[in-house]
Order: C-alpha cells, then structure tokens, then sequence
C-alpha cells in the first residue's frame, strides 16, 4: 500500500517509522491458545506521540526542503522630517535576517514478520492481524518521537539516524543557553525563561518541553504551596503552567534539559511517499511487514529557542 498523503497517512495511524528492525513473531512469543480460552490480547503499547501533532509538519516531494523565517528588527521607526526626502539612514531594507535551515529526511525501515502458525492459533484468531499492526504503529510512532528529540547522529544502531532538537540546539549559538545547575525546578523554568530575549517574550504558541521526572517535580514544589493550584497539580495531575506557558510532558524527553520554545517552531520534515506493504512467503511460512519512511527533524530558528541545562531533579 503507498500513501500518498501526510493527512491520509495521520487519519490511518500510518504515521511516523523509526528504526531498522527485523523481528519475528512466533507462537512461541506468546498469543496462542490457551486452556483457559482467553478472547482478547492486552494492548501493551501506550502511544506517546501526541505532540508531534502540535509541532510543525512539513510534507516533501524534494529530497530536501528549506525553513527561512523573515525576521524584522525592532527601533525600525525614524523621525520624519516635514517636506523632506528620507535619507538613507531613515530608510530600512527588510531581509531574511535570520540563518536558513534544512530538512533533509532520512529513510527508515520497519521489517517485522509474522509466522502463519501464530496468526492460526492465537487468542484473537482473525483479528489478530489488525491488532498487532496497531500496537507496531503506535510503538514506531513512540520511536519517531524519540528521535525527534534524542538522536544525535552518531550513537550507534538507533540514535544515529539522524539528529534531533537537543542536539542541533546545542550546536547552535542562536540559541539562548540556560546553565540550570543547582536549581530547584521553580528556579530553573524562571532562569529558561529570563534566557529568552525580551523580544521574543509571548510568542503565541510557546511551551515549556519537559520530562515526565521534571513535571512531577514541579508539581510537587508547586503542591507544597499549599494552594488550590498546588492541590490540582498534587491530586490531578494535567496541564500546568508557570507564568501563564504551559509545561509539555514530552515522551523521551531527557531530564537534564528543559526548552522553551514555540512549538510550531519545532519542525518534522516527512517525505510524501511512504509505503506499507505485506508479502505472503509460504515456504517459510511467514507474512513479511515492511514499512519505510523518510523524515527528519528540525527547528525554524534558534533565537526562538531558551535552552535549560544541566537541570538535575
């Protein structure tokens, strides 16, 4: 099957691959039949990828694409002078100001087989296709994800695939670096955010991009308090902010850092062309899966970016 659309493939939870896998599934993983008739596998796999549905996704036909932002200073205003031409000096030529990035995608490989004898015995009988393709599409959309935020290009096997917001952020002096040693959680989300620029200050769309461990230790400061806020963060749990920017729980995120950002800033580049196909192989007695991709991960610009590091909770 190709698809040939980004929004198709969304709708059909085809999204994003990951990592070069060759996997069998066996009866012997686990699945067949048992005594007790059991009707139902237990999905096991939690889809965590819900925020790469609110950064910025760019859908290419090229091999690469290009992010410009046009920027334009502030002070641009001049005093005017009555019946007067302006001179050079009052008068501005507006640029691309800012450094142009590029999306090159990479091509990923998804390869699980399938034996006939599980798909013959298993606790779901024919349902059990559809069952295990949704758990492989949610956890290569876990990977995707991951990547996003932790490849670095040259840990080998999984992370080198590409290179993603963490690691390109750190090799860029745009960005507006937070040293966070020592800092309690409160502490460091003030020092991110008095990183930030003044001019950049109520970008809409802004959010702070956290680990699950930094989220909960904000909660629990916030819960000491002693408050109705510091009760809803204790108690329920949700969306919480500090001065007024959300904090986002982002999957995988590593504890050590903490951005602040627009999140239509954080871009995935994804090639238009993906395919999912299903090969019988009878003499082995298998169904071959493969899934293949090309995306990549990137940001618009780095000024935009406030990064907190060494954040220790």
């Amino acid at each position: 099957m190709f698809v040939a659309d980004i929004k198709t493939l969304l709708a059909k939870r085809w999204t994003e691959l990951t990592f070069v896998e060759k996997a069998a599934v066996l009866s012997s993983t686990g699945g067949q039949l048992a005594p007790e008739d059991a009707d139902a596998f237990i999905s096991s796999v939690v889809d965590k990828s819900s925020f790469l549905n609110e950064v910025t996704t760019k859908t290419m036909t090229a091999s690469t694409a290009y992010i410009d932002v046009f920027a334009i200073a502030t002070r641009q205003m001049r005093a005017a002078v009555e019946a007067t031409l302006a001179s050079t000096a009052q008068t501005v030529n507006f640029s691309l100001t800012i450094p142009r990035r590029t999306l090159t995608p990479v091509e990923v490989i998804l390869a699980p087989d399938v034996s006939y004898t599980f798909l013959h015995e298993n606790i779901e009988r024919a349902a059990a296709e559809a069952h295990l393709l949704g758990e492989i599409v949610k956890a290569v959309r876990n990977d995707m994800l991951d990547l996003c935020v932790n490849a670095d290009g040259s840990t080998a096997s999984f992370l080198d695939i590409n290179t993603g917001w963490i690691t390109l952020a750190l090799a860029d002096s745009n960005v507006n670096d937070a040293d966070c040693s020592g800092l309690d959680a409160v502490a460091a989300l003030d020092k991110v955010l008095d990183t930030l620029p003044e001019e950049f200050d109520g970008m809409p769309d802004q959010a702070f991009c956290v680990s699950r461990k930094f989220r909960r230790k904000f909660g629990q400061e916030v819960a000491a308090r002693e408050t109705m806020l510091g009760d809803k963060a204790l108690s329920q749990g949700g969306d919480i902010s500090f001065e007024g920017i959300p904090l986002k729980m982002v999957y995988r995120w590593p504890s050590a850092y903490v951005m602040l950002t627009p999140k239509s800033n954080l871009h995935v580049g994804i090639s238009k062309i993906i395919t999912v196909e299903k090969q019988m192989q009878p003499r082995k007695q298998v169904i071959e899966y493969t899934i293949t991709l090309k995306f990549d991960p990137e940001y618009a610009y780095g000024g935009f970016i406030s990064l907190g590091a060494n954040v220790s909770v």
